[in-house]
């Protein structure tokens, strides 16, 4: 093209001198041409009816891989096809034949380092004047980033119809204006038990006729949730859907915009939905069963409670003096031990009273036994009223009575004894007026045992007796 127009400008400047500015104007117009020409966005190349080139441009090179001189006149155009597309090709051609024309083929090249380049094919057949085909006029287009777009649309479409296929789960795409079902994959009838053919004759509306009728006022308020959520929103929701069998099942969805219109409206949403019956019959199995256990674990504590307060009742009357309320003797006896070690182990001081109730055994008989058991009562409240909070009064036998006096010695020992022995002497008696004896032992050095303070107490009981009753008396001193 180039060589054409620098022949015409010399052949306009030889004979026509006066036109040689014109000239000049066209030779620059015919090398702007042959530069769009060489570096035109697409490919361009001229072939002879043989399918040789005679010419191409520099685009087409570049893309393909190959010099000039590696190409015009040594390589025809099939050449450099992949072999999947040269059945293509020779088809284009026969067309190209009749028609003088060939648009938007699409056809593979190989480049010349063996890579591949996806191309569309503009052809336009030249003739001669006696009517012969003399060359071919081709634009070649690169429609690689097209195919790959195609390519990878075909893969996510093939991939999402994979996944919609192979999935457990129901995928609906619901119209939110039609409150109708305009898509429902085909595990939708297979965890149903219906057939394609019963799904399709039930229409776009399947999963509203197949909701249980209970469970549409909270699809109706779900779908309000889902017209005002987020793009980005999942809304859960659980209903029931019948199936063929007339059984009800129960589906936990997961709802998501699928599509809005101009104005941002949500108009349609995409739910998956899982067959969740057997997991909620299994939770309120569970709940059922927690509630049982719960119920007998409240009724198993109120029978251990039941029991404890027996035993605790129990041990309260085997240790308790059931006519006075005081300790009985053998509580006395334990209590009597623990004090004795514990003063033993700490050196602290420790005292015992022994009480006996004069000439009880003669109130008894000239009064009887009630109006003796009346007296006894009347003692133990004198005991428990007198006694110091860490002390022990007891019932030991009969008409006698004993006190553990923890931390006191001879001296506050007997000062206690005698407030008690006074106490005694007020009782209001309707018969006769009360007395007592006390005998008061306390813990000495070397005592070894806390029998020891019994009978030391006893001994100075006995003697506050045989010198003449209501009296206080110390073994010690």
């Amino acid at each position: 093209m180039y060589a054409i127009a620098a022949s015409t400008l010399f052949q306009s400047c030889r004979d026509y001198p006066e036109g040689f500015s014109a000239a000049l104007d066209f030779a620059l117009t015919a090398d702007e041409i042959y530069n769009l020409y060489n570096n035109a966005p697409c490919g361009y190349h001229s072939l002879d009816p043989d399918g040789l080139f005679l010419r191409i441009n520099n685009t087409e090179l570049k893309w393909l891989g190959y010099t000039r001189d590696e190409v015009v006149g040594r390589m025809r155009f099939i050449d450099l096809l992949a072999p999947q597309s040269r059945d293509a090709y020779r088809r284009g051609v026969a067309t190209l034949e009749n028609r003088g024309a060939l648009r938007d083929t699409e056809l593979r090249l190989r480049r010349k380092d063996g890579t591949t380049l996806d191309v569309s094919l503009e052809c336009t057949a030249f003739y001669g004047d006696d009517g012969q085909h003399v060359s071919t006029r081709v634009r070649v287009l690169d429609i690689s980033d097209r195919k790959r777009s195609e390519t990878g649309l075909r893969d996510q479409e093939r991939f999402i119809d994979r996944v919609l296929t192979a999935t457990p789960d129901v995928v609906y795409v619901v119209d939110v204006q039609t409150r109708r079902n305009v898509f429902a994959n085909r595990e939708a009838g297979t965890q149903l038990g219906y057939t394609s053919g019963e799904i399709a004759a039930m229409g776009e509306d399947v999963f509203e006729r197949l909701i249980h009728p209970e469970d549409l006022p909270r699809i109706a308020a779900h779908i309000m949730r889902v017209l005002s959520a987020d793009d980005d929103a999942v809304l859960p929701t659980e209903y029931r859907l019948r199936r063929a069998d007339g059984v009800y099942r129960v589906f936990a969805s997961r709802d998501t915009v699928f599509a809005r219109d101009e104005s941002g409206a949500v108009t349609q949403y995409l739910g998956i939905a899982q067959d969740v019956t057997e997991q909620r019959t299994a939770e309120r199995a569970i709940e059922e069963q927690t509630a049982r256990l719960k119920d007998f674990a409240i009724r198993l504590a109120l029978q251990r409670n039941e029991l404890e307060e027996a035993n605790r009742h129990l041990h309260l009357l085997a240790s308790t003096d059931g006519l006075t309320g005081l300790p009985n003797h053998r509580a006395f006896q334990e209590r009597l031990q623990a004090a004795f070690e514990h003063a033993v182990a700490t050196n602290a001081p420790l005292s015992l009273f022994l009480l006996d109730l004069d000439y009880f055994k003669q109130y008894n008989d000239a009064f009887g036994h009630p109006a003796g058991d009346g007296v006894l009562r009347a003692v133990g409240t004198v005991l428990r009223n007198a006694a110091r909070p860490e002390d022990t009064s007891a019932r030991y036998g009969g008409e006698e009575f004993a006190v553990i006096v923890p931390g006191a010695g001879p001296e506050e020992a007997l000062c206690l004894a005698e407030a008690i022995r006074c106490t005694v002497c007020g009782i209001d008696d309707p018969n006769r007026p009360i007395s007592t004896c006390i005998g008061v032992s306390s813990l000495a050095p070397g005592m070894t045992s806390a029998s020891t303070l019994i009978s030391d107490a006893d001994a100075a009981m006995y003697q506050a007796k045989r010198n003449g009753r209501n009296q206080v008396r110390h073994s010690g001193l």
